[in-house]
Protein backbone atom coordinates (compact mmCIF):
# COMPACT_ATOMS: atom_id res chain seq x y z
CA UNK A 1 0.00 0.00 0.00
CA UNK A 2 1.24 3.41 -1.02
CA UNK A 3 0.41 6.71 1.09
CA UNK A 4 -1.24 8.79 1.88
CA UNK A 5 -1.10 11.06 -1.66
CA UNK A 6 -0.41 14.62 -0.90
CA UNK A 7 -0.67 17.10 -3.52
CA UNK A 8 -4.28 18.97 -3.01
CA UNK A 9 -3.89 21.92 -0.28
CA UNK A 10 -8.38 21.05 0.42
CA UNK A 11 -10.37 18.38 0.59
CA UNK A 12 -10.49 15.74 -1.39
CA UNK A 13 -14.06 15.12 -3.05
CA UNK A 14 -13.90 12.47 -5.22
CA UNK A 15 -11.60 9.46 -6.00
CA UNK A 16 -11.40 7.11 -9.53
CA UNK A 17 -9.31 4.62 -10.63
CA UNK A 18 -8.48 3.60 -14.05
CA UNK A 19 -10.05 0.70 -15.50
CA UNK A 20 -6.70 -0.50 -16.28
CA UNK A 21 -5.64 -0.15 -12.65
CA UNK A 22 -2.63 2.15 -13.29
CA UNK A 23 -3.74 5.40 -12.65
CA UNK A 24 -6.16 7.10 -9.52
CA UNK A 25 -7.77 10.58 -10.29
CA UNK A 26 -8.48 12.85 -7.38
CA UNK A 27 -10.78 15.69 -7.67
CA UNK A 28 -10.21 18.28 -4.89
CA UNK A 29 -12.36 21.32 -3.20
CA UNK A 30 -8.99 23.69 -4.38
CA UNK A 31 -10.62 23.10 -7.77
CA UNK A 32 -8.02 20.92 -9.29
CA UNK A 33 -7.77 17.15 -10.59
CA UNK A 34 -4.49 15.04 -10.17
CA UNK A 35 -3.25 12.06 -11.32
CA UNK A 36 -1.01 9.52 -9.47
CA UNK A 37 0.72 6.37 -10.63
CA UNK A 38 -1.63 3.57 -8.29
CA UNK A 39 2.00 1.50 -8.16
CA UNK A 40 4.27 4.01 -6.87
CA UNK A 41 1.85 7.10 -5.50
CA UNK A 42 3.73 9.42 -7.24
CA UNK A 43 1.88 12.29 -8.51
CA UNK A 44 1.72 12.31 -12.98
CA UNK A 45 2.19 15.80 -13.87
CA UNK A 46 1.08 19.01 -12.63
CA UNK A 47 -2.01 19.53 -11.19
CA UNK A 48 -5.38 19.82 -13.88
CA UNK A 49 -6.75 23.00 -13.52
CA UNK A 50 -9.98 24.50 -15.23
CA UNK A 51 -12.63 24.86 -13.07
CA UNK A 52 -13.58 27.61 -10.85
CA UNK A 53 -15.51 25.41 -8.24
CA UNK A 54 -14.38 22.12 -6.00
CA UNK A 55 -14.37 18.97 -8.63
CA UNK A 56 -17.48 17.12 -7.11
CA UNK A 57 -16.95 14.24 -9.32
CA UNK A 58 -14.87 12.64 -11.65
CA UNK A 59 -14.64 9.45 -13.75
CA UNK A 60 -12.55 7.47 -16.16
CA UNK A 61 -13.39 6.57 -19.68
CA UNK A 62 -13.19 2.72 -20.49
CA UNK A 63 -9.92 2.86 -22.84
CA UNK A 64 -8.45 4.79 -20.08
CA UNK A 65 -7.56 7.78 -22.25
CA UNK A 66 -10.10 10.62 -20.87
CA UNK A 67 -11.16 11.91 -17.42
CA UNK A 68 -14.57 13.53 -17.10
CA UNK A 69 -15.26 15.89 -13.96
CA UNK A 70 -17.98 17.79 -12.85
CA UNK A 71 -17.80 20.80 -10.94
CA UNK A 72 -19.46 23.19 -8.43
CA UNK A 73 -19.30 25.36 -11.23
CA UNK A 74 -21.68 24.14 -13.08
CA UNK A 75 -19.44 22.67 -15.85
CA UNK A 76 -18.36 19.35 -17.11
CA UNK A 77 -14.86 19.31 -18.12
CA UNK A 78 -12.83 16.24 -20.36
CA UNK A 79 -9.48 15.89 -20.14
CA UNK A 80 -6.67 13.62 -21.77
CA UNK A 81 -5.37 11.38 -19.03
CA UNK A 82 -1.77 11.42 -20.58
CA UNK A 83 -0.97 14.93 -21.41
CA UNK A 84 -3.29 16.45 -18.59
CA UNK A 85 -4.61 19.18 -21.51
CA UNK A 86 -8.32 19.74 -21.62
CA UNK A 87 -10.03 18.09 -24.46
CA UNK A 88 -11.96 20.80 -26.26
CA UNK A 89 -14.23 23.38 -24.32
CA UNK A 90 -16.13 22.55 -21.08
CA UNK A 91 -19.97 22.03 -21.45
CA UNK A 92 -21.65 24.74 -19.56
CA UNK A 93 -25.38 25.68 -18.67
CA UNK A 94 -25.85 24.39 -15.19
CA UNK A 95 -27.12 27.10 -12.87
CA UNK A 96 -26.29 24.68 -10.33
CA UNK A 97 -23.17 22.43 -9.33
CA UNK A 98 -22.25 19.02 -10.85
CA UNK A 99 -22.23 16.68 -8.35
CA UNK A 100 -21.83 13.47 -10.69
CA UNK A 101 -20.41 12.32 -13.68
CA UNK A 102 -20.33 8.87 -15.12
CA UNK A 103 -19.09 7.52 -18.08
CA UNK A 104 -21.30 4.91 -19.94
CA UNK A 105 -19.76 1.26 -20.60
CA UNK A 106 -19.38 1.74 -24.24
CA UNK A 107 -17.53 5.55 -23.70
CA UNK A 108 -20.00 7.05 -25.85
CA UNK A 109 -21.89 8.83 -23.36
CA UNK A 110 -21.67 10.37 -19.97
CA UNK A 111 -24.31 10.89 -17.52
CA UNK A 112 -24.28 13.95 -15.14
CA UNK A 113 -26.16 14.32 -12.21
CA UNK A 114 -27.30 17.90 -10.55
CA UNK A 115 -28.01 20.10 -7.70
CA UNK A 116 -30.67 21.46 -10.27
CA UNK A 117 -32.25 17.61 -9.40
CA UNK A 118 -32.06 16.42 -13.08
CA UNK A 119 -30.01 14.72 -15.06
CA UNK A 120 -28.85 14.32 -18.21
CA UNK A 121 -26.87 12.23 -21.06
CA UNK A 122 -24.31 13.90 -22.78
CA UNK A 123 -22.74 12.73 -26.70
CA UNK A 124 -18.99 12.54 -25.52
CA UNK A 125 -17.85 13.52 -29.26
CA UNK A 126 -20.63 16.24 -29.92
CA UNK A 127 -20.19 17.77 -26.90
CA UNK A 128 -24.35 17.94 -26.45
CA UNK A 129 -26.66 16.82 -24.70
CA UNK A 130 -28.97 13.82 -25.89
CA UNK A 131 -32.56 14.59 -25.37
CA UNK A 132 -34.32 16.40 -22.83
CA UNK A 133 -33.22 16.65 -19.04
CA UNK A 134 -34.24 13.35 -17.17
CA UNK A 135 -36.75 14.80 -14.38
CA UNK A 136 -38.35 13.10 -11.12
CA UNK A 137 -36.45 13.12 -8.20
CA UNK A 138 -37.77 16.25 -5.70
CA UNK A 139 -34.12 17.30 -4.52
CA UNK A 140 -30.24 17.02 -5.55
CA UNK A 141 -28.54 14.01 -7.03
CA UNK A 142 -26.29 12.40 -5.37
CA UNK A 143 -25.00 9.51 -7.42
CA UNK A 144 -25.43 7.85 -11.28
CA UNK A 145 -24.68 4.70 -12.64
CA UNK A 146 -24.99 2.62 -16.01
CA UNK A 147 -25.74 -0.91 -16.91
CA UNK A 148 -23.31 -2.53 -18.61
CA UNK A 149 -25.31 -2.60 -21.86
CA UNK A 150 -25.47 1.35 -21.83
CA UNK A 151 -29.22 1.36 -22.08
CA UNK A 152 -30.49 1.94 -18.74
CA UNK A 153 -28.98 4.33 -15.93
CA UNK A 154 -29.78 4.40 -12.30
CA UNK A 155 -29.75 7.32 -9.98
CA UNK A 156 -29.53 7.99 -6.30
CA UNK A 157 -30.48 11.67 -4.83
CA UNK A 158 -30.80 13.54 -1.40
CA UNK A 159 -34.59 13.19 -1.27
CA UNK A 160 -33.84 9.43 -0.23
CA UNK A 161 -34.80 7.38 -3.20
CA UNK A 162 -33.51 5.79 -6.76
CA UNK A 163 -34.76 5.55 -10.08
CA UNK A 164 -33.95 3.71 -13.23
CA UNK A 165 -34.13 5.68 -16.06
CA UNK A 166 -34.21 4.15 -19.91
CA UNK A 167 -31.53 5.72 -21.96
CA UNK A 168 -33.23 5.53 -25.18
CA UNK A 169 -36.57 7.22 -24.34
CA UNK A 170 -35.61 9.16 -21.48
CA UNK A 171 -38.23 7.59 -19.43
CA UNK A 172 -38.30 6.44 -16.04
CA UNK A 173 -38.68 3.00 -15.60
CA UNK A 174 -41.35 1.82 -13.38
CA UNK A 175 -41.87 3.54 -9.73
CA UNK A 176 -39.81 5.17 -7.90
CA UNK A 177 -38.00 2.91 -5.26
CA UNK A 178 -37.97 4.47 -1.62
CA UNK A 179 -36.52 2.44 1.56
CA UNK A 180 -33.91 4.26 2.50
CA UNK A 181 -34.65 6.98 5.46
CA UNK A 182 -31.96 9.70 4.35
CA UNK A 183 -29.62 10.91 1.61
CA UNK A 184 -28.57 7.77 -1.27
CA UNK A 185 -24.81 8.73 -1.57
CA UNK A 186 -24.45 6.16 -3.94
CA UNK A 187 -26.10 3.39 -6.67
CA UNK A 188 -23.96 0.44 -8.61
CA UNK A 189 -25.52 -1.87 -11.05
CA UNK A 190 -24.26 -5.62 -10.87
CA UNK A 191 -22.55 -6.59 -13.93
CA UNK A 192 -25.59 -8.86 -15.27
CA UNK A 193 -27.78 -5.80 -15.30
CA UNK A 194 -30.05 -7.88 -12.58
CA UNK A 195 -29.53 -5.14 -9.44
CA UNK A 196 -28.84 -2.56 -7.52
CA UNK A 197 -26.96 -1.88 -4.93
CA UNK A 198 -27.04 1.06 -2.72
CA UNK A 199 -25.73 3.27 0.13
CA UNK A 200 -27.40 5.85 2.32
CA UNK A 201 -26.55 8.49 5.39
CA UNK A 202 -28.68 6.36 7.41
CA UNK A 203 -25.68 3.64 7.62
CA UNK A 204 -27.70 0.79 5.59
CA UNK A 205 -26.52 -1.06 2.64
CA UNK A 206 -29.80 -2.24 0.11
CA UNK A 207 -29.76 -4.14 -2.86
CA UNK A 208 -32.88 -4.28 -5.48
CA UNK A 209 -34.42 -5.83 -8.13
CA UNK A 210 -34.18 -4.03 -11.37
CA UNK A 211 -37.02 -6.12 -13.07
CA UNK A 212 -39.47 -5.22 -10.01
CA UNK A 213 -38.04 -2.51 -8.10
CA UNK A 214 -38.49 -4.58 -4.77
CA UNK A 215 -36.17 -4.91 -2.09
CA UNK A 216 -33.99 -8.16 -1.77
CA UNK A 217 -33.97 -9.27 1.80
CA UNK A 218 -33.39 -6.60 4.69
CA UNK A 219 -31.23 -3.92 4.60
CA UNK A 220 -27.51 -4.51 5.17
CA UNK A 221 -26.27 -2.95 8.25
CA UNK A 222 -22.84 -3.21 10.08
CA UNK A 223 -21.41 0.69 9.55
CA UNK A 224 -21.55 3.10 12.35
CA UNK A 225 -22.07 6.18 10.01
CA UNK A 226 -23.31 7.12 6.74
CA UNK A 227 -22.31 4.63 3.92
CA UNK A 228 -20.43 6.80 1.28
CA UNK A 229 -19.76 4.33 -1.62
CA UNK A 230 -21.03 0.98 -3.20
CA UNK A 231 -19.69 -0.94 -6.03
CA UNK A 232 -20.30 -4.41 -7.33
CA UNK A 233 -17.27 -6.55 -7.74
CA UNK A 234 -16.60 -8.34 -11.95
CA UNK A 235 -18.00 -10.99 -11.00
CA UNK A 236 -20.78 -9.40 -9.48
CA UNK A 237 -20.72 -12.38 -6.35
CA UNK A 238 -19.16 -9.94 -4.36
CA UNK A 239 -19.57 -5.80 -3.44
CA UNK A 240 -17.59 -3.51 -1.40
CA UNK A 241 -18.91 -0.36 0.51
CA UNK A 242 -16.58 2.16 2.12
CA UNK A 243 -17.96 4.48 4.99
CA UNK A 244 -17.66 7.60 7.11
CA UNK A 245 -17.31 5.36 10.41
CA UNK A 246 -13.61 4.62 8.70
CA UNK A 247 -14.23 1.23 7.48
CA UNK A 248 -14.38 -0.88 4.06
CA UNK A 249 -16.74 -3.82 4.20
CA UNK A 250 -16.63 -6.41 1.51
CA UNK A 251 -20.05 -8.54 0.95
CA UNK A 252 -20.84 -11.59 -0.15
CA UNK A 253 -23.96 -11.99 -2.75
CA UNK A 254 -25.35 -15.48 -2.50
CA UNK A 255 -26.28 -17.12 -5.44
CA UNK A 256 -30.12 -17.13 -5.05
CA UNK A 257 -29.88 -13.46 -4.80
CA UNK A 258 -31.50 -13.33 -1.64
CA UNK A 259 -29.36 -11.68 0.54
CA UNK A 260 -26.04 -10.35 1.07
CA UNK A 261 -23.67 -11.31 3.83
CA UNK A 262 -20.57 -9.63 5.48
CA UNK A 263 -17.90 -11.78 5.10
CA UNK A 264 -14.94 -9.93 5.65
CA UNK A 265 -13.52 -6.20 6.94
CA UNK A 266 -10.52 -5.07 8.03
CA UNK A 267 -10.90 -2.47 11.37
CA UNK A 268 -8.29 -0.18 10.60
CA UNK A 269 -9.61 0.14 6.44
CA UNK A 270 -6.47 -0.76 4.95
CA UNK A 271 -7.14 -4.51 3.78
CA UNK A 272 -9.88 -6.43 2.49
CA UNK A 273 -10.45 -10.10 1.19
CA UNK A 274 -11.57 -10.92 -2.31
CA UNK A 275 -13.03 -14.61 -1.54
CA UNK A 276 -12.79 -15.88 1.67
CA UNK A 277 -12.21 -19.36 -0.11
CA UNK A 278 -8.97 -18.23 -0.26
CA UNK A 279 -8.19 -19.07 2.84
CA UNK A 280 -9.55 -22.46 2.83
CA UNK A 281 -7.85 -24.06 -0.32
CA UNK A 282 -8.33 -27.92 -0.28
CA UNK A 283 -5.60 -30.07 1.13
CA UNK A 284 -4.61 -33.70 1.52
CA UNK A 285 -6.53 -33.83 5.07
CA UNK A 286 -9.64 -31.73 4.19
CA UNK A 287 -11.58 -32.91 1.70
CA UNK A 288 -13.75 -30.46 -1.11
CA UNK A 289 -16.82 -31.96 0.64
CA UNK A 290 -16.34 -31.23 3.92
CA UNK A 291 -14.65 -27.56 4.04
CA UNK A 292 -18.14 -26.68 2.33
CA UNK A 293 -20.45 -27.98 4.75
CA UNK A 294 -19.41 -27.74 8.43
CA UNK A 295 -21.62 -27.18 11.43
CA UNK A 296 -21.17 -26.71 14.95
CA UNK A 297 -23.01 -29.10 17.04
CA UNK A 298 -24.67 -28.81 20.95
CA UNK A 299 -21.59 -30.87 21.78
CA UNK A 300 -19.08 -28.41 21.11
CA UNK A 301 -17.95 -30.67 17.52
CA UNK A 302 -17.12 -29.20 14.66
CA UNK A 303 -19.46 -32.04 12.21
CA UNK A 304 -19.03 -32.17 8.28
CA UNK A 305 -21.90 -33.00 5.92
CA UNK A 306 -22.42 -37.08 7.28
CA UNK A 307 -21.65 -36.25 10.84
CA UNK A 308 -17.85 -36.76 10.77
CA UNK A 309 -16.34 -35.84 13.96
CA UNK A 310 -13.86 -32.71 12.42
CA UNK A 311 -12.59 -30.58 15.81
CA UNK A 312 -13.69 -30.44 19.34
CA UNK A 313 -14.31 -26.48 20.41
CA UNK A 314 -13.82 -26.38 24.58
CA UNK A 315 -16.62 -24.32 25.85
CA UNK A 316 -14.67 -21.09 26.65
CA UNK A 317 -14.10 -20.80 22.87
CA UNK A 318 -16.66 -21.31 20.99
CA UNK A 319 -18.34 -17.95 21.10
CA UNK A 320 -15.01 -16.81 19.59
CA UNK A 321 -14.79 -19.26 16.79
CA UNK A 322 -15.18 -17.77 13.20
CA UNK A 323 -16.30 -19.47 10.82
CA UNK A 324 -15.69 -18.71 6.84
CA UNK A 325 -18.73 -16.62 7.06
CA UNK A 326 -16.94 -14.66 9.40
CA UNK A 327 -13.28 -13.96 8.18
CA UNK A 328 -11.98 -10.70 9.92
CA UNK A 329 -8.44 -9.55 8.44
CA UNK A 330 -6.38 -8.91 11.83
CA UNK A 331 -4.22 -5.58 11.75
CA UNK A 332 -0.40 -6.45 12.70
CA UNK A 333 1.34 -7.75 15.14
CA UNK A 334 -0.78 -10.91 15.31
CA UNK A 335 0.02 -14.28 16.31
CA UNK A 336 0.30 -16.88 13.47
CA UNK A 337 -0.38 -20.29 13.79
CA UNK A 338 0.90 -22.88 11.88
CA UNK A 339 -2.19 -25.33 11.39
CA UNK A 340 -0.24 -27.35 8.86
CA UNK A 341 -0.08 -30.44 11.38
CA UNK A 342 -3.03 -30.08 13.35
CA UNK A 343 -4.99 -33.26 14.25
CA UNK A 344 -8.40 -32.99 13.05
CA UNK A 345 -10.86 -34.54 10.56
CA UNK A 346 -9.43 -38.56 10.75
CA UNK A 347 -6.69 -37.96 12.62
CA UNK A 348 -8.06 -36.33 15.87
CA UNK A 349 -7.77 -40.17 17.41
CA UNK A 350 -4.10 -39.86 17.57
CA UNK A 351 -4.63 -37.71 20.24
CA UNK A 352 -5.91 -39.87 22.27
CA UNK A 353 -3.80 -41.37 25.06
CA UNK A 354 -5.08 -44.74 27.25
CA UNK A 355 -2.09 -45.07 28.79
CA UNK A 356 -0.47 -47.47 26.72
CA UNK A 357 3.20 -47.31 25.56
CA UNK A 358 2.60 -46.71 22.16
CA UNK A 359 0.32 -43.60 22.70
CA UNK A 360 -2.53 -44.41 21.08
CA UNK A 361 -6.24 -46.24 22.14
CA UNK A 362 -9.40 -46.54 20.68
CA UNK A 363 -12.76 -45.01 21.81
Amino acid sequence: MKGPLRGHNKDVLSVAVSPDGQKIASGSDDCTICIWDAKNGLQLGSALQGHTGAVWSIAFSPDNQQIVSGSGDGSICFWDVNTGFLLGSPIQGYRKAIVTVAFSPDGEKIASGSDDKTVCIWDVKARTQIGSSLTGHTDSLSSVAWAQDSNKIVSGSVDNTIIIWNVGTGLQVGGTLRGHTRCVNSVALSPDGKRILSGSWDRTIRIWNVSDGQQVGCPLTGHRAGVKNVQFFPNGELAASGSEDGQIRVWETCHDSKILKSVKFSSSAKHSLCNAEDLFKETSHLEENWREHVNLNDDGWIVGPKGQLLLWIPMQLRSLLHTPGTVSVLPGPAVELDLSVMAHGKRWIDCFDDGNENGSGSL
